[in-house]
């Protein structure tokens, strides 16, 4: 009988019986509970070709494990790139999202600070906002004496009075520009701060979409890798040398 007529007639055979083996399609193993009685039978039926086919398998597996072992380091280091893939990814990710935070946190406290100046403008700064009037009391004071208390108007009181009564008037106006005259720059960098972020905000939406997209294929890779190097391990640990 041919070598090509022995091959058929053992695939049919393994197809017909499947209960007498074992493992993968490509790896298949008499059954456990068969394999002794087989084996005695072959060893009683010619012990010198038992023990040659016997050297021969162990050869043939020896090599076949060596190569499955290659091929899982393999994979094991292309899951250690994946991986590293994956951890820059959502590294990146992280940072963006937190610079992003970061600008957003730094335009309301600009908008917090022009509020703040538009609602404290009436009132002006610390001390200097109560001085014009206590200018004003001064030169009321002054126009009385001048006026009221004299038999005659004294011009040296009148024009002191006037002039504290018009230092401060000056003052009090000055006040209210030194307190306002900051809010249209606070609001220019305010409305350029939002542009920025509303720019910045746009360019991330797309970013996002493509970083996400990396992470999920290296993550599928990384899946892929674990799963063929826990299939070659299993046929690796399943064979029983002997």
């Amino acid at each position: 009988m041919s070598l090509a007529m022995m091959d058929k007639e053992l695939i049919a055979f393994l197809r017909a019986h499947p209960e007498y083996f074992e493992g993968a399609d490509d790896s298949r193993l008499i059954a456990h509970d068969l394999r002794s009685t087989v084996e005695a039978y072959a060893l009683a039926l010619d012990p010198a070709e038992f023990e040659a086919v016997r050297a021969k398998v162990a050869d043939f597996r020896a090599k076949e494990e060596a190569r499955i072992q290659s091929e899982i380091a393999k994979l094991s280091e292309q899951m250690e790139r994946e991986r590293a893939i994956y951890d820059e990814v959502v590294k990146e990710l992280a940072e963006s999202e937190a610079k992003l935070k970061s600008m957003e946190q730094e335009l309301q406290e600009v908008l917090v600070a022009v509020e703040g100046r538009g609602s404290g403008s009436g009132t002006g700064s610390g001390g200097k906002s109560y001085f014009y009037l206590i200018l004003d009391f001064i030169g009321i004071l002054f126009l009385y004496v001048g006026f009221i208390l004299s038999d005659k108007p004294m011009v040296s009181y009148i024009v002191a009075g006037v002039f504290c009564i018009l230092a401060g008037f000056i003052l009090q106006q000055k006040g209210r520009a030194d307190s306002r005259g900051g809010i249209p720059v606070m609001a220019k960098i305010g409305n350029d701060m939002r542009a920025r972020n509303d720019r910045s905000a746009a360019v991330w939406s797309i970013k996002k979409h493509t970083l996400n997209g990396r992470k999920k294929l290296a993550l599928s890779s990384i899946n892929e890798c674990d799963r063929k190097m826990q299939e070659k391990l299993s046929r690796i640990n399943g064979k029983d040398i002997k």
